[in-house]
């Protein structure tokens, strides 16, 4: 299951060293009418990323929640495979209150997303 946080990141303070050498994100933006997703690796030590599914876009209406969205477009990956993603940033207007935030600018009404369950 693809765990929309910042989990799986370590970067140990003091020395700079990296325990980790990369990590694979899914990074959005939610609009009025689309969203848009796209699936990078980050390299740590060298602070560039590389795109492993290029910038794709899907109508808000064509889904019932993101989650379903994040699902189709992560469909051609092997889940806990080397490109699956351990980590999800997706920009999204709207008030964040008790843990969660309602997508003000949709036309449809996806279901309230928690946060615990998110992370």
């Amino acid at each position: 299951m693809l765990s929309v946080a910042f989990a799986g990141v370590y970067v140990l303070l003091g020395k700079g060293k990296v325990e980790r050498k990369s990590f694979v994100a899914v990074v959005g933006d939610v609009g009025g009418t689309n969203f848009r997703l796209k699936l990078i690796r980050v390299h740590l030590e060298t602070n560039e990323s590389e795109t492993l599914k290029e910038l794709t876009k899907y109508k808000a209406n064509d889904f019932y929640s993101m989650a379903l969205g994040i699902i189709k477009f992560l469909e051609d990956f092997e889940e806990g495979g080397p490109d699956w993603p351990s980590v999800g940033v997706v920009g999204c207007a709207g008030e964040i209150k008790d843990n969660s935030v309602f997508a003000v600018n949709l036309p449809v009404r996806w279901p309230k997303p928690e946060g615990d369950k998110i992370g």
